[in-house]
């Protein structure tokens, strides 16, 4: 009972219990509340100084708990399996459709509509709302932050500089190449590189893919008609990894098939990530590099990226309604919503004298999800971030294109062993399809295919369509 002893320290007060319904010695209701991520070594003088707002405005407590990313979904699995109360939970790791068919979410419109959480219903953009309804009941309250990511190439600033290269008329791959030579000739190493964690040019070229088939399913946004494909299915899809191989044989691309880059102590000259305005502050932090960013491409509006960051209420929650406006004063309350993110103000950060956030030397005993938490918009900005860091959130956010699909997601649920056997098979293939490290492509794409319809590939993606086609006549 780690938790309890470290809040009588903080309080002076005893707890009565813990958990899901635990209740202080004044009755004042404990919500749980199940993250992603290492538990900070801050966590509850953290957790002190929100409890301090929450039992105020709320009439409540929060005990949050953090199982590692490695751990999570597993960890929750067993908590439902036993049944186990629970209040909030962040449900985007986990099979959404399947776990609302299960029982184990309750719907939110009650709370929603003139609710507790009314003031979040009109603070969150009406797109993610889209996302998360399912029969008309809408389980899940989305982070209100970027509704799209946006696809980044971050080029080495220094490198940039030294050899005069304009990344403003880069808009795809190819456009790299000059600068990509000028690095490798004059620097000696492999300027850009993919790795385990790359998955292909899905992103790049704005599709709409299924995130559970490892992106190899996807949707052409410019060509709906056609239904979901595999990638290499997709008109260009393939001529375009072609030319990430030949990238790979002229020394301009490390392919690393064994391991995850750590790109922190790994020399590079550009990378490919996603993200939002005013994101490269935290990638020149991870990465120990200063950066020229490009935005590629125009984000699309697809469900994987409306569910990307939501919290639902557990079916199993002995205060749903106050969990509601724990949910609710953290999408609208700027005070709390700070220390959640960013921790206790003296002891992680400061204000400057210009109004932003200064990081202390503490700030390192607090550093968890932001994404998982809430509303974006409400939050001050950083040393570093541009001054109009929230009107370029906006804008992103109303030029993103919708799917078509926006708000489907096919339920695989009957189809267990296909998926196992599909992804193994996607897995023996990585290096080929994901990588696009070829030997010879024609005759690896050739028997991938083989291989991936021996175990039923092809016909999960037609079990997709007819889902799909079923969904569109009442969408």
């Amino acid at each position: 009972m780690k938790k309890i002893f470290g809040l009588i320290l903080v309080f002076v007060t005893v707890l009565a219990g813990c958990g899901s319904g635990a209740t202080t010695s004044d009755s004042v209701p404990t919500i749980t509340w199940y993250l992603i991520g290492a538990a900070p070594a801050a966590e509850l003088e953290v957790e002190a100084a929100m409890n301090e707002i929450l039992e105020k405005e709320v009439g409540a407590k929060i005990d949050i708990v953090f199982y590692d990313y490695g751990e999570y979904e597993d960890k929750m699995n067993m908590k439902f399996s036993a049944n186990e109360e629970m209040d909030i939970i962040f449900a985007s790791p986990l099979p959404f459709e399947e776990n609302i068919s299960g029982g184990k979410y309750i719907p939110l419109n009650e709370y929603l509509d003139g609710g507790v959480l009314g003031d979040t219903k009109e603070v969150v953009n009406e797109k993610f709302w889209d996302g998360v309804t399912i029969d008309d009941n809408i389980y899940a309250v989305p982070t209100n932050k970027e509704i799209a990511t946006q696809l980044y190439y971050l080029f080495d600033s220094g490198l940039v500089e030294k050899y005069n290269f304009d990344i403003s008329k880069v808009e795809s791959m190819p456009d790299t190449e000059p600068f990509l030579k000028a690095v490798l000739e004059g620097e000696g190493y492999a300027p850009t590189t993919n790795d385990l964690n790359w998955n292909g040019l899905g992103k790049d070229l704005g599709l709409d893919c299924v995130a559970s088939l490892s992106l190899q399913v996807c949707l052409d946004p410019n060509a709906p008609e056609k239904g979901y494909q595999w990638v290499y299915d997709i008109e260009g899809y393939t001529e375009e990894m072609k030319y990430v191989d030949t990238l790979i044989d002229r020394g301009y691309m490390k392919s690393d098939t064994l391991e995850i880059i750590d790109f922190a102590t790994t020399n590079h000259a550009l990378l490919k990530q996603e993200g939002f305005p005013g994101a490269e502050i935290s990638w020149e932090k991870t990465f120990g590099h200063e950066y020229d960013v490009q935005p590629i491409g125009t984000p699309v509006v697809t469900t994987d990226s409306v569910r990307g960051s939501m919290n639902v209420i557990s079916a199993t929650s002995q205060n749903p309604e106050k969990a509601a406006a724990v949910i609710n004063e953290v999408n609208t309350n700027a005070e709390l919503r700070t220390i959640f993110a960013y921790g206790v103000e003296g002891s992680q950060w400061q204000y400057n004298a210009d109004g932003k956030i200064e990081f202390l030397d503490g700030a390192g005993d607090y550093s968890v999800g932001v994404y998982e938490q809430g509303n974006f918009f409400i939050l001050p900005l950083a040393v570093g971030e541009p001054e109009d860091k929230w009107n370029q959130f906006e804008t992103l956010n109303t030029t993103s294109i919708e799917s078509p699909a926006l708000g489907f997601a096919p339920d695989l649920s009957a189809y267990s062993a296909e998926l196992a056997n599909t992804s193994n098979m996607l897995e023996k293939h990585k290096v080929t399809t994901m990588l696009a490290n070829f030997n010879d492509a024609d005759e690896d794409l050739a028997a991938a295919r083989a291989d991936l319809e021996k175990v039923g590939f092809f016909e999960l993606i037609e079990e997709i369509n007819r889902q799909y086609e079923e969904w569109k006549e009442t969408n």
